[in-house]
């Protein structure tokens, strides 16, 4: 036994010994037969040395095939651009954007740079989205899946590729090297001739800017704080002095503790429901932007995004009402300035004025924004396919958006898409103001007016529904949200403002109703329990407007069905909006109206107008300065929606601080808005003061202004040889005088 396991192990050393000495014999004859394969740089390098290129392309063609020969041998600076390409991967599931690396394209590490680059964004067409999306099945061609598109205009056949190419290419060289490299994508195999729709190039990683422009903007910003500091110590330091009135009330416009006492007061008859009203819909309209630019900037989990949309559907695709809530809210409040239960006469030409002002300080501010700080903001691979054109508009057009006429010439290229509704609401204001001073001239001239024109505003969008045989609403889906500038901001039914007030006219009734008869007066006049039906029934009809829009969408055309529903869905929103604050005034709803009138609401709502004009330059920067995918959940969108939130608060609260509240205050130096005032409510007022002021906690002055008209007084006056006139003008200026510092502008 011993001697055979010996030998076993003999015979097996026997065997190895032989197997090293073979192969340290066979050695050099093995190595030479392994056969080298050509890289994927090889087979790139080959392709377009095959390729014919023009001679002016002839430098493109020698860069590029020297990026690539210095790649081989790993040489840094070459090794770094191309490191910076990726080809594109989950085109399936939605995502459009394959940006490689926009900053290292751009940026190096080194000062002497070999070769300077440009980051150029390709959008390849890869087939025609001509097919309804309905059950897929896994043994399909791969091609048929990029000629799918949703029933909410999603599809999967735009792709964006992002590629880092030596800066002397020119559009045509790049197209070609774009041809080329992609031959060797996995999605080459299911179309190998793509259509190159569009190519946006750029230079730097911060475009080219108007940098005098951002400075002197950056530098108004600090004066403008100087100058209200400065204003606010003038006015307490010298409030007791006998400084020249002018001057001390221009310099009283400025003054930081009245601006900030106007935006937290409170006045006694005002509506506080409509705070929390005013401010909620802001927040709402700030994050449906934010869903809509992730959806035009397309996320990275698309299939996730188009299954929310589809889910929400109902209220996304309609959500364009919830802009008919600032429109109902804007005509209440410009009834209730009118105080038709005074009789006062208005001053409709002083008013439009204000109204102007009132509008316009704001957007001026953010059309400097936009033409001065844009690129310095946006500067991202999506710069010059999506902010570029925003800058572009402000620059060509901002002057019709002063005119406000931006959204009846030239819509599509309106200054930022959001400002249609700036002339929307003053063309209303105006035509409002003209019809109540008309009414206060002759009232049935008037109401014969208003009647026809509020009539005309509800059959307008119906008629030329029917006429052209458009869509019940105007529909928001991935499509028209992707191409918005061409189909939302152009579209007549959206923008145009004879077709949008309705919903004005609705907030004027409104406003008249809580003007005659005073809350205060007619206060829980509604059951707890028929305003908590009420209440139901309110939300309920408002997510029918909602949910009923898309539905036209989904079901044969019916051109009469969508006119109805064009003519009456804005106004009857706007009346249900309305209703919900008549309710929370004469109703007893409980805990409702005590949130919405929360105390926290009221400089908020005062701040709304600034935070929906400021939040659409931070949405864009938000998503547009991007360097890879977008991803899209509700989470994210509620927390950059709160963010957006608060900063567009913040920037708001600035500009009403130093901006705006000074600026109306002098505007109201020059042009008195007190209304005057009939002469039988003036001698009605004037024998009420007199009979009430000693009743009345009044003032002195109140008191000694009776006093000094009342008759007895001015026959006692006349018998002690004392000049009444002279008595009065003395008294008046006297009086002039002590109110100096209490005047409100």
């Amino acid at each position: 036994m011993k001697k055979r396991t010996f030998a076993v192990i003999f015979l097996m050393l026997g065997v190895v010994s032989c197997d090293v000495q073979n192969s340290e014999v066979s050695k050099p004859s093995v190595f030479p037969s392994i056969k080298k394969y050509p890289t994927f740089l090889d087979v790139l390098n080959e392709d377009l040395l095959s390729q014919e290129w023009d001679d002016n392309e002839k430098s493109c063609h020698d860069q590029i095939l020297k990026i690539l020969t210095n790649v081989q041998n790993s040489t840094l600076w070459a090794t770094w651009i191309w490191d910076s390409v990726q080809l594109p991967s989950g085109q399936f599931y939605g995502a459009h954007n394959h940006f490689g690396n926009f900053d290292q394209c751009l940026r190096r590490v080194w000062t002497d740079d070999p070769m300077p680059t440009q980051y150029c964004l390709v959008d390849l067409k890869l087939a025609e989205s001509d097919k309804l999306m309905s059950t897929i099945h896994p043994y399909d061609k791969s091609e048929s899946y990029f000629h799918l598109r949703n029933e909410y205009g999603s599809t999967f056949n735009i792709m964006s590729w992002g590629l880092c190419m030596p800066a002397v290419c020119q559009t045509e060289s790049i197209r070609k090297f774009v041809r080329t490299l992609y031959g060797y994508s996995h999605i080459s195999t299911i179309n190998p001739h793509p259509d190159i729709i569009s190519l946006y190039c750029q230079f730097a990683r911060t475009p080219q800017g108007n940098i005098t422009g951002l400075y002197t903007l950056l530098l108004s910003a600090v004066v403008l704080v100087i100058i209200a500091s400065t204003c606010t110590f003038m006015t307490i330091k010298y409030k007791d002095s006998k400084t020249n009135r002018i001057v001390m009330k221009i310099v009283s416009a400025f003054d930081l503790r009245k601006n900030a006492s106007d935006l937290m007061s409170v006045s006694k008859d005002e509506i506080k429901v409509m705070h929390g009203v005013r401010f909620l819909t802001a927040f709402m309209v700030v994050t449906l932007h934010v869903m809509f630019i992730n959806i035009m900037a397309t996320a990275g989990n698309g299939l996730d995004m188009n299954d929310d949309f589809k889910r929400y559907a109902g209220f996304l695709s309609h959500s364009s009402v919830v802009v008919d809530t600032y429109f109902m809210m804007s005509g209440l409040l410009l009834m209730r300035s009118f105080k038709p239960e005074t009789g006062r006469l208005i001053s409709p030409i002083k008013l439009i004025i204000k109204r102007y002002f009132r509008l316009i300080w704001v957007f001026i501010v953010m059309i400097l924004v936009v033409v001065t700080a844009t690129p310095y903001l946006y500067g991202g691979p999506l710069w010059s396919k999506y902010a570029r054109v925003e800058q572009e508009a402000c620059e060509k057009n901002w002057w019709l958006g002063l005119l406000m006429v931006g959204n009846y010439i030239d819509p599509e290229n309106i200054c930022m898409q959001i400002t249609w509704y700036i002339p929307a609401d003053y063309h209303m204001a105006v035509a409002c103001t003209l019809m109540y001073w008309l009414y206060q001239k002759n009232k049935r001239s008037g109401l014969c007016l208003f009647g026809v024109v509020t009539i005309a505003s509800v059959l307008l969008p119906g008629v030329y529904t029917y006429y052209h045989k458009l869509s019940a609403i105007t529909i928001f889906d991935v499509e028209t949200i992707t191409n918005s500038r061409k189909d939302i901001t152009d579209s007549p039914i959206y923008g145009l403002s004879h077709f949008r007030a309705a919903p004005y006219f609705v907030g004027l009734i409104a406003g008249y109703i809580l003007s005659i008869y005073k809350p205060a007066n007619y206060r829980n006049v509604i059951s707890t329990k028929y305003s908590i039906i009420s209440f139901i029934t309110i939300m309920a009809l408002c997510l029918g407007v909602l949910v009923m829009g898309p539905a036209y969408r989904f079901r044969e055309y019916n051109a009469l069905e969508s006119a109805v529903f064009a003519a009456t869905n804005r106004s009857i929103w706007a009346a249900l909006n309305a209703a919900f604050i008549l309710l929370c005034e004469y109703g007893t709803l409980p805990l409702i109206p005590d949130l919405l009138g929360w105390t926290v609401f009221t400089p908020l709502s005062k701040l709304s107008f600034g935070i929906y004009m400021c939040h659409f330059v931070l949405v864009m920067r938000l998503t547009l300065a991007l360097r890879s995918q977008a991803w899209h959940d509700f989470y994210k969108v509620f927390q950059d929606s709160c963010g957006i939130v608060v900063v567009s608060s913040i920037a708001s609260l600035y500009m009403t601080l130093f901006i705006e509240a000074p600026l109306n205050n002098l505007v109201g130096l020059v042009i008195k808005t007190k209304p005057s005032v009939t002469k039988n409510k003036e001698k009605s007022d004037t024998t009420l003061a007199k009979s009430e002021s000693f009743k009345e906690n009044i003032s002195v002055d109140e008191v000694r202004f009776v006093a000094m008209n009342d008759e007895s007084q001015k026959d006692i006056r006349k018998a002690n040889g004392i000049d009444n006139n002279a008595y009065i003008k003395e008294a008046n200026e006297e009086r002039k005088k002590e109110d100096a510092w209490r005047q409100d502008f």
